[in-house]
């Protein structure tokens, strides 16, 4: 689907080419003026089209551990016959734009949520009245996106239009495991450097956000979850049986030349530190899915270079990815001498 890049492997088995576009659209990695329109002609097609008993969306750059969603599937007793829309969860932004689900970082759809989805089909609004008395709020309407868009509206477009046909996310528990512990990683990698980044664990002192920090992740993965991590008093915070994982990505050089001058080559270059999508699989093939504690030792990630030798873009996409933390003893939050010293929600 993209020049450069190899076909589909036979071991797939048969494969076909569908056209989803309903006219021209060409993702340019180097303006991705195209990239939203075709990550929402996937996901309507998908839910237009599914009739399996759960249809789950994943960027290229995800870890996708099936075995553990089915298993989680099992132990939380989750009939396809239900409406459920499970993921990674956003409550950070509850009260400007409700509660949000990321839809490609492998979010699951069952058979009765996708089969709401085609009788209702997309409703797209007209224009956005903010005036309206809608719970929960919204910032973005829902919309088809047009070719070139601008970027960085992908989650809150879909989620307003799941809303219109009565698509909204599931309990946040059922996206945890019974130790409170996140089952999809957003913001972080599966390697060696996981349990040493502190938003991959809860928070515990203050955290200082500045402007140029940029995001808090911290707050991104647990604020309005505090009801299922803050009586845990657990020695490790990666869950043994985790679903999915952002931020990983293929070993072939021909890729990674053609996102080379992408606008996306700084997060590219960090995704490269990272262990591959097949080094996860299998380590995870070989230890029946579970993660283990020797993980660390199986997938290492290169390890953190030093703040002096990144520029600004550079830092902002290592800590997005989880591969600089945000805290340590001197890890610095830009190139000057500012330090953080804790995270919080």
């Amino acid at each position: 689907v993209r020049p450069s890049l190899p076909p589909a492997p036979t071991t797939l088995g048969p494969c076909s080419v569908v056209d989803i576009a309903e006219g021209p659209l060409v993702d340019d990695p180097s303006t991705y003026g195209a990239n939203s329109a075709k990550l929402q002609a996937t996901l309507f097609y998908g839910l237009t089209h599914s009739v399996e008993d759960w249809t789950c969306f994943m960027d290229a750059d995800v870890y996708f551990a099936v075995p553990n969603f089915k298993r989680l599937v099992k132990r939380k007793a989750l009939k396809s016959s239900g409406i459920y829309w499970l993921g990674f969860i956003y409550n950070s932004l509850l009260l400007m734009e409700g509660q949000m689900i990321e839809p490609f970082i492998g979010s699951c759809f069952s058979r009765a949520t996708t089969k709401k989805f085609r009788e209702t089909g997309p409703v797209f609004d007209l224009k956005l009245d903010k005036d309206a008395k809608r719970w929960p709020p919204e910032m973005r309407k829902c919309f088809k996106f047009p070719v070139p868009h601008a970027t960085g509206y992908t989650l809150s477009v879909a989620n307003s239009c799941l809303r219109r046909v009565g698509i909204f996310p599931s309990d946040v528990a059922l996206t945890h495991d019974d130790r409170g512990r996140q089952l999809w990683y957003n913001f972080h990698a599966l390697s060696s450097l996981l349990a040493e980044t502190d938003e991959a664990q809860p928070p515990v002192h203050k955290f200082q956000v500045d402007a140029d920090q940029g995001r808090n992740q911290s707050r991104h993965v647990w604020f309005l979850k505090e009801h299922l991590w803050a009586m845990c008093k657990n020695e490790r915070w990666e869950p043994y049986y985790p679903v999915a994982f952002h931020g990983h990505t293929t070993e072939d050089p021909a890729y990674h030349e053609g996102m080379a001058k992408s606008l996306k080559s700084t997060k590219k270059r960090w995704v490269r530190t990272m262990p591959s999508i097949r080094a996860v699989h299998t380590y995870f093939s070989r230890h029946q899915f579970r993660l283990d504690d020797d993980y660390r030792e199986a997938l290492p990630g290169l390890g953190y270079p030093t703040p002096e030798d990144l520029n600004k873009a550079e830092l902002m996409a290592g800590r997005m990815l989880g591969i600089i933390p945000t805290t340590s003893s001197s890890t610095t939050t830009t190139t000057t001498s500012t330090t953080t010293s804790g995270v919080t929600s």
